[in-house]
């Protein structure tokens, strides 16, 4: 697989990685400014498609998110500079599924508190959350359950 600078990727309007007018597929990497690696992130077709790993500047790995498509999928994890988890999520098809840590939201479709809502992440050209989105309306087969919503009610959802 090629791999490029990120800098050297031009992000279009539908969010697709493009060098030239082409869609990108390989590696993009990203460093700092001594040299070690920054970001590396996986591209298929000019869409996130892998593994995105982002280091802190002392070379502890910072993030390792999963992407199917262009959408977070699978295994979301995040650590503190000193190495410690800070969070981590599942993802299915850019749907929240579970999360925890000190800036998620505890639970699964199963678990869930009554007040929980969805959350779904998006993410700028270096795999950094940028906004962050609720959603009580996504069906409880699919992430956590929406507000006002019993798990009963749940395991008896067509969906």
């Amino acid at each position: 697989m090629d791999t490029v600078n990120l800098n050297q990727l031009i992000v279009g309007e539908d969010g697709v990685y493009l060098l030239g007018e082409t869609p990108f597929s390989g590696f993009a990497i990203e460093t700092f400014p001594e040299g070690n690696l920054a970001t590396q992130m996986s591209l298929m077709r000019g869409r996130q498609d892998g593994v995105t790993r982002r280091w802190h500047p002392n070379g502890q790995l910072e993030s390792e998110k999963s992407f199917r498509e262009g959408k977070p999928h699978g295994r979301h994890r995040e650590w503190q500079v000193d190495g410690t988890l800070k969070t981590q999520s599942s993802w299915n098809a850019g749907a929240c599924i579970h999360a925890n840590g000190r800036d998620g939201i505890a639970g699964s479709a199963r678990s869930a508190p009554s007040d929980a809502r969805i959350i779904h992440y998006e993410y700028d050209f270096q795999g950094r959350p940028t906004c962050v989105k609720t959603e009580p309306e996504t069906p409880p087969t699919a992430a956590l359950l929406a507000p006002d919503e019993s798990e009963d009610e749940a395991q008896n959802d067509p969906e």
